[in-house]
């Protein structure tokens, strides 16, 4: 973004194109139930500092409290089995990465928040839990702050209205944090945290296995929705039960029927398929992809996509 500036930094959020991953900090699984394996839990393979050095700038986020710990996590309750998933990176890992960029790096980096569980029951984080997430990112040196974060303030500001020089320039970077869960922000409202109506995205995942199914539904999603709307494309596959015991029980089946292996497959069809679907008005705002790596060069995309007229 820094290095685009001349040329992006006086384009709204709303008009600008960015790169995320989804379930960003699964890229390592730790303090697994019984019957998730790897294979259905693992949906990056590099950490959140390296996916901020190849270009990411939108992360999926989802906490958990685990023995009084925040970690990132990938979960489902699954029928019979019941709740199933493992932790990924902990949360005062990305706080570290964050800083460590930021600090080097004039970028912006948006971080949305939801799925947040207790893992002891699998509630949903309540207001107190919630707020010692709060206090514990506050420790990230880059959190965006607006001018007025009083009580009074308004708090229907739409941060996508925002030209990308508002938040970063010179030596300045910016970090947003977007909750999407219901929870009262008054106290940290301001303080790098902001609630979905300060940052409406339109995400809906296509939940299909099949790479043609989905890049339809997502392109016919982008087409009607993007020209009024902060638009995530969804750009993933989700894994079916029958896949998750399929790659589960058959090693063979992993490079095909995994997380991983199902993200390889859409991966695959982003470029070919992507920019010939986007225009200058009919453009998604967000791509999100599992498992970024180097080979998939998704910031390349997003400068064409930057770049229509």
């Amino acid at each position: 973004m820094y290095d685009n500036l001349d040329t992006l930094g006086d384009v709204t959020l709303r008009n600008l194109c960015i790169p995320g991953t989804h379930d960003s900090g699964t890229s390592v699984c730790q303090d697994g139930t019984f019957f998730s394996p790897s294979s259905d839990i693992q949906t990056q393979t590099l950490p959140i500092s390296a996916q901020l050095e190849l270009g990411i700038r939108y992360f999926d986020i989802r906490p958990c409290l685990t023995n009084g710990k925040f970690y990132t996590g990938h979960y489902r309750n699954i029928p019979v089995l019941g709740w199933q998933g493992a932790n990924g990176e902990s949360i005062d890992s990305i706080i570290e990465a964050l800083n460590s960029y930021t600090k080097k790096n004039a970028e912006l980096v948006i971080v949305g928040f939801s799925y947040a569980y207790n893992t002891q029951n699998f509630t949903v984080l309540n207001q107190r839990e919630w707020g010692l997430l709060f206090e514990k990112l506050q420790t990230v040196q880059s959190a965006f702050c607006i001018k007025d974060a009083s009580p009074s303030a308004d708090f229907s500001t739409d941060l996508t209205s925002l030209t990308l020089r508002k938040f970063i320039g010179g030596k300045k970077s910016a970090v947003l944090f977007i909750v999407n869960d219901n929870v009262d922000l008054t106290k940290y409202w301001g303080r790098g945290m902001y609630s979905s109506q300060n940052f409406n995205i339109f995400n809906k995942y296509s939940n299909i296995n099949d790479p043609e199914t989905m890049s339809g539904d997502q392109l016919t999603k982008m087409r009607e929705n993007s020209k009024n709307s902060y638009f995530l494309l969804s750009w993933t596959l989700t894994q079916s039960y029958f896949d998750a015991v399929l790659s589960a029980i058959f090693p063979c089946a992993r490079s095909s029927r995994s997380i991983l292996g199902l993200a390889n497959m859409a991966n695959k069809t982003l470029d070919k398929k992507l920019l010939p679907a986007c225009t200058s008005e009919i453009r998604p705002n967000i791509v999100l992809v599992d498992n970024v790596t180097e080979s998939l060069d998704i910031v390349s995309l997003i400068m064409k996509i930057n770049n229509l007229k």
